[in-house]
């Protein structure tokens, strides 16, 4: 359970800011000794660390085949959801991309009112503004969506996921 735990907050690390390896250091110290978190440190590859030490846990517990290929098969799955997370958060967004969409929406934007000018009668005209600005800010908001959307760990409530599965295996150190 404990590494368990481990491999989950290696890769909220992973899949965050890595520069901040002394809060990975504070996320282990609670649930591993000190000599199994300076191999998780170690390691180049953190969550792929948790997961060679939640095998080889399996492997010496030398439990009944149908067990171990019934763990082994949940090992799978938080192989496939680590490469799944990295895909997600190593796959580059290019930056040409939120540039021109932001310019392409700003242009649009501040012509549109020109367009609209001769289309409302002459009374009607100083309504533009505030309807282009409440457009203004919808058009603007869906694109900082997408920018949120590009990169969804930083939005996530990781830690909360993190802490849900230390206090569902309760193990002591």
């Amino acid at each position: 359970m404990r590494h368990t735990c481990a491999f989950s907050r290696c890769l909220k690390w992973h899949c965050s800011n890595q520069n901040k390896v002394h809060r990975l250091k504070e996320d282990l110290s609670s649930i591993l000794t000190r000599d199994e978190r300076e191999g998780y440190l170690a390691a180049r590859n953190k969550p792929q660390w948790a997961l060679l030490k939640i095998a080889d846990v399996v492997r010496r517990a030398r439990l009944l085949p149908n067990v171990q290929s019934h763990i082994d098969k949940q090992i799978c799955y938080l192989t496939t959801a680590y490469s799944s997370c990295d895909r997600i958060y190593t796959t580059p967004i290019p930056l040409v991309y939120t540039r021109q969409t932001c310019r392409f929406l700003f242009l649009w934007l501040i012509t549109t009112p020109l367009a609209m000018f001769d289309a409302f009668p002459t009374s009607m005209a100083l309504s533009i503004i505030p309807i282009n600005f409440v457009n203004s800010m919808f058009l603007f908001g869906i694109e900082e969506l997408g920018v949120q959307i590009e990169e969804p760990f930083s939005i996530l409530a990781v830690s909360r996921f993190t802490n849900e599965i230390a206090d569902a295996g309760k193990v002591p150190l």
